[in-house]
């Protein structure tokens, strides 16, 4: 039904209806193609991406596992080791920061409780021959991260080793002094860039806190 006329035209809604659906069907056109471009545009720019080498854990358990006997295996010729090593060391791999070894000594063990009562296992220790005890371990400790840089050969350069030592006192009453930390930290590339230089250029790369 005609409804009005201007010149040669005629509207009518069935008219306008169909120009709506014309520019409805444009726009709509445009906004694939749009999409479209975009979505080809990403998709290429995906493919080109390289991902990083993916850790291996298998790998990294026999690696943490070779170093934990490393350790154990220093720690094992400290004096009356038997009864000094209390927590053997166990290493754990925490993504996106590295590897970290813990293990707990009793420094100054003198007596070990046995089921006829305490025993004595040797004599108290005074605070000089604690202190040089803890240092000695402290360095055995640096030289194994030294000779050992291919157990860590799943790490990246910006992850750290990290190596926890827990030194306890059982025959000291004050708390303060019974436990003592000490946290050693390298990371892994410079692992690899000082590993065949001297020890002493070595330990200026390793960071160390005791407390």
């Amino acid at each position: 039904m005609e409804l009005r006329k201007s010149g040669s035209a005629v509207w009518s809604p069935a008219s306008d209806w169909r120009r709506g659906s014309t520019v409805r069907w444009l726009l709509l056109s445009v906004g694939l193609g749009w999409i479209s471009l975009f979505d080809s545009t990403l998709w290429s720019q995906t493919k080109e991406v390289v991902l990083p080498r993916g850790t291996d854990v298998s790998v990294m358990k026999k690696d943490i596992l070779l170093f934990e006997k490393i350790l154990d295996v220093k720690l094992s010729h400290i004096p009356n080791a038997m009864l000094a090593v209390v927590d053997r060391t166990k290493g754990v791999y925490l993504k996106g920061y590295g590897i970290v070894l813990t293990f707990l000594v009793n420094i100054n063990r003198v007596v070990i409780t046995t089921p006829f009562g305490e025993r004595p296992v040797g004599k108290r220790q005074t605070a000089e021959e604690k202190r040089r005890r803890i240092h000695e371990i402290r360095e055995m400790l640096i030289q194994a991260l030294k000779d050992n840089p291919g157990s860590f050969k799943q790490l990246t350069p910006s992850d750290a080793v990290v190596i926890v030592a827990h030194f306890e006192d059982s025959n000291e009453l004050d708390d303060a002094k019974r436990h003592k930390t000490i946290v050693l930290k390298v990371f892994k590339r410079d692992l690899d860039v000082y590993k065949t230089n001297g020890y002493e250029k070595f330990k200026q790369q390793v960071v160390i806190d005791e407390y």
